[in-house]
């Protein structure tokens, strides 16, 4: 095709390529403090040494002035961008993001999700002392049975011109105690032969060939039951529903898992390790490595190796 006639300097230029640049620089949605909860969605897989560390260094930051600062700076940088994913990855994490969205809103429109909700018109959220529907109005189908639909928000009443017409606002749970903390994707209520069964809802957007097993764990994943245990526990339930989404063809399936109270006990010590080493002004002992030797892929791009195995990875990652 051609485009000379229209003379657009930019024309050999890919417009995405200015997309990927924001997206592997971005801002943290969740930026580390030196006394920042464990989420659930992260302590699983989370190296008490690395964070440790990475604490510390966020602690020492408040006193520290001048070159010693700058140092200081570079680590704390390096540990937070350390496994920071791809401007590919993110976006994949943002559609993510979106397929969530769409999932709440029809597990709410149905009445099977309760809680608080958000007019993504003019920021009206719904609350009550108990978790709500969203709500929602009886119509006619289109089959011309009646069915319950959304309602217009009370106070624009222009929720109609977006979509999701309601947005779920997303519990937080937090146990201060021992420091641990996330944001579950919401709250069931299942109504069953007049009984009320409440429970957790936990949607992962997933690709065909993981959809189909075809590769890793079968589903559900352990780290996603893991998960879910954490959130029960916080808020308080004994099941929660995984629901997992096929970004490739929008099928669906569903686990009801019931609580593991060893993922709690595990979380509790990944949390204590950290909390009570910057007490103590030590670190965790080798116990809590999450690497198994100096040359492992995690271990060559950790910001800690030096500190916890006190030499720096070996540059080819060959070396013996």
């Amino acid at each position: 095709m051609d485009l000379s006639s229209l003379n657009l300097p930019f024309a050999g230029q890919k417009t995405w390529d200015r997309i990927d640049r924001y997206l592997d620089v971005r801002p943290n949605r969740r930026p580390r403090h030196a006394d920042s909860y464990f989420h659930a969605s992260e302590i699983r897989s989370l190296c008490p040494i690395k964070e440790y560390w990475h604490r510390a260094w966020l602690l020492a930051l408040k006193k520290a002035r001048g070159k010693k600062r700058k140092a200081l700076l570079e680590k704390v940088h390096a540990c937070a961008n350390a496994g920071r994913p791809k401007a590919s990855l993110q976006a994949i994490f943002d559609t993510g993001t979106v397929i969530h969205k769409q999932v709440q809103y029809y597990y709410g429109v149905t009445g099977l999700l309760v809680g608080a909700w958000r007019c993504p018109v003019c920021g009206f959220v719904l609350r009550g002392k108990e978790p709500l529907q969203m709500p929602r109005v009886a119509v006619a189908s289109a089959t011309g049975y009646k069915i319950h639909d959304f309602d217009l928000c009370p106070e624009c009443h222009m929720n109609n011109e977006t979509w999701p017409h309601w947005e779920y606002v997303e519990p937080f749970g937090v146990d201060k105690l021992e420091n641990v903390a996330g944001s579950t994707d919401g709250f069931l209520d299942i109504l069953f032969d007049g009984r009320c069964y409440n429970g957790i809802l936990e949607v992962k957007s997933i690709n065909a060939n993981g959809f189909d097993e075809k590769y890793g764990d079968p589903l559900p994943k352990p780290e996603h039951v893991f998960q879910a245990s954490i959130y029960m526990h916080l808020f308080g339930r004994s099941w929660a529903l995984i629901v997992y989404f096929n970004k490739n063809t929008s099928q669906v399936k569903e686990f009801l898992v019931p609580k593991d109270p060893a993922a709690w006990d595990t979380a509790v010590g990944r949390s204590r390790a950290v909390t009570q080493g910057l007490k103590r002004g030590t670190p965790p002992s080798e116990d809590w490595r999450t690497c198994q030797r100096i040359k492992d892929p995690a271990a060559r791009v950790c910001p800690a190796a030096f500190e916890c195995w006190g030499e720096h990875p070996p540059e080819n990652f060959m070396a013996a």
